[in-house]
């Protein structure tokens, strides 16, 4: 007597693959073999169990004014160093953008806060 086919929603269609190395393979081959089940059903009942307490955390988002800032003030200060290496003199220029600079950090790391 063959099988009884499975209904559409038992049926598992999607593959999920990762690799794993030796010692995280043994980290689970222990344990699912001790209470009876394959290796990758272990991990799949591991995987499902924990499915929905797993917290991903992201970064916080930049501001893209912030960003465009910064970019535009490194320019300054590569066009400021390129001078002061033919010259051998440092404007005034370099201690105004790094006051400026520090500004704009400091404002983006206290309202990131």
């Amino acid at each position: 007597m063959a099988r009884p086919r499975k209904t559409h929603d038992n049926r598992r269609t999607h593959a999920v693959i990762f690799h794993l190395t030796q010692s995280e393979f043994e980290k689970i081959e222990g344990p699912a073999l001790a209470a009876g089940f394959r290796t990758n059903d272990f991990a799949r009942q591991l995987v499902l169990a924990k499915a929905d307490t797993i917290t991903v955390s992201t970064a916080p988002q930049v501001d893209p004014l912030l960003i465009a800032q910064l970019n535009h003030l490194g320019h300054n200060l590569n066009q400021i160093t390129r001078g002061f290496h033919v010259s051998g003199e440092l404007p005034q220029k370099v201690e105004d953008l790094c006051n400026r600079i520090e500004t704009i950090i400091d404002a983006a790391t206290t309202e990131a806060k």
